[in-house]
């Protein structure tokens, strides 16, 4: 074995003990949902264009306790010939104890019925699951796109009631030159660009 093969493994073995010692330090590609379906590469190497942009608050309700994830499914409409949605989350909010009245009702002013706890492990995800076709049945045109929104708030024995709510933007990109109101195939190219983990 050469000396610089030697080195390599060294610095390779004590990376690798690194990461499981000090934990994960790590960017990776993430998959991208788009009117043609997945991107599982993570990159989408053309140009597109804003159609439109929407803003969205998700509420959680009160949660009995806190054992797992909660999901709130919510399907919006977006401007015809949408191929692909970027989420931005603008605020959240995670809290131990309940809120009343309950913040899945409409216009809920948030008054909260503290418990006092631990923060243990809490976060907030919103995820575009599917971007319909436009349905061009209906005149005019619409469109639609299916989101899913989790929250998590939890400590070590899991059984506290909590709530959440989150704020949200969602950036509506389409093909360049395709007339608001009609729909244009994404037409995907190989990745110019590649994400490398590390």
């Amino acid at each position: 074995m050469s000396g610089r093969h030697g080195l390599a493994i060294v610095w390779a073995v004590g990376g690798l003990l690194t990461m499981l010692l000090g934990g994960c330090a790590a960017t990776r590609p993430e998959t991208i949902t788009t009117v043609e379906g997945p991107v599982t590469h993570g990159v989408i190497a053309r140009r597109l264009e804003v159609l439109g942009l929407l803003r969205l608050t998700t509420t959680s309700g009160n949660i009995p306790e806190a054992a797992d994830s909660h999901f709130v499914e919510a399907t919006v409409e977006v401007p015809v010939g949408t191929a692909v949605i970027l989420p931005s989350l603008t605020g959240w909010g995670l809290g131990y104890g309940t809120a009343q009245p309950n913040p899945g009702a409409p216009d809920a002013r948030l008054d909260w019925d503290s418990e006092d706890h631990h923060w243990g492990l809490g976060n907030v995800e919103v995820s575009v699951v599917r971007i319909h076709p436009p349905n061009t049945a209906t005149q005019p045109p619409t469109q639609l796109a299916d989101l899913s929104i989790r929250f998590f708030l939890s400590d070590d024995n899991h059984d506290d009631p909590w709530f959440g709510a989150v704020n949200y933007s969602l950036l509506c990109l389409g093909v360049p030159g395709t007339e608001l109101g009609q729909w244009a195939p994404l037409e995907l190219e190989p990745p110019k660009m590649t994400i490398n983990p590390r």
